[in-house]
């Protein structure tokens, strides 16, 4: 926990902005304040050994609690969609409020991973909900830094976030499985005209279906403070609806993939 303070004290900060009386999000200040220019990464120290260390350690801690989110029955469903796409939320006493969003795909799980996973950069081609995305690191075949930015919600009220994740990918039991939560990295310093969220622990997977091979069961843990002045019920409203958003992208990719 220390050493996670040190890593944030060194390149973070935080800040939220609003747009609203009544809630924050897309916020005019922080427009305002963009036109006098973004902060340059150029001059930036490179991560150091001993924060590569780290990083593996986040990753790896990440992926536990994924792996007992993943094992866990305690789901309350939100929504479900007649091609059996369901988003599920629990209350974590630690966490907060968790989404699950899961459906069944017409792919393997292991060409889904090779996809999903290994070309992270070009998941905005077809993700309606993704914006940006960057590999700012790889440590090793295990553990990297990205940079995302997810688009807006709601018709705009709720504004893009943006997110700096150490992801640990590792395949366990039945599950390939993508688990992440949220650093800091030199080379993506916070934006000024963007808020900067942050994702608790959580992940992709993709779980191995007994006797059909050309099929998966896709699952996304969605673990995440956005900021700002935002109430519980757009929050809710909104991660339920990224999240179905996102199956339906998916479904759409692999449909795509099939052709080709």
């Amino acid at each position: 926990m220390n050493r996670l303070r040190r890593l944030r004290s060194s390149f973070s900060c935080k800040y939220e902005t609003t747009k609203h009386t009544e809630y924050s999000d897309d916020e005019d200040a922080v427009v305002r304040s963009s036109r006098r220019g973004r902060s340059s990464s150029s001059n930036q120290a490179t991560p150091s050994p001993t924060m590569d260390r780290e990083y593996k350690r986040l990753g790896k801690e990440a992926f536990d609690v994924c792996w007992q989110l993943l094992n866990t029955d305690d789901w309350y469903k939100e929504k479900e969609k007649e091609n059996g796409d369901i988003v599920f939320s629990r209350k974590d006493p630690k966490f907060g409020k968790i989404f699950k969003g899961q459906g069944i795909m017409d792919i393997s799980a292991e060409a889904l991973r090779a996809d999903v996973f290994d070309k992270v950069e070009e998941a905005v081609s077809w993700n309606d909900t993704q914006e940006e995305c960057k590999i700012l690191r790889v440590i090793d075949h295990q553990t990297r830094v990205t940079y995302d930015k997810a688009t807006e919600a709601m018709g705009g009220a709720v504004a893009s976030r943006d997110f700096v994740n150490v992801r640990h990918i590792q395949k366990k039991g039945k599950y390939h499985i993508s688990a992440g939560k949220t650093t800091t990295h030199p080379a993506a310093p916070p934006r000024k005209d963007t808020i900067r969220g942050e994702n608790k622990p959580g992940c992709y997977a993709m779980m191995m279906l007994d006797n059909e091979p050309n099929k998966c069961l896709f699952i996304w843990i969605v673990n995440v403070d956005l900021k700002g002045w935002i109430p519980q019920y757009l929050i809710d409203q909104a991660m339920a609806g990224k999240i179905l958003d996102f199956l339906n992208s998916l479904r759409k990719h692999i449909e795509d993939m099939r052709q080709v």
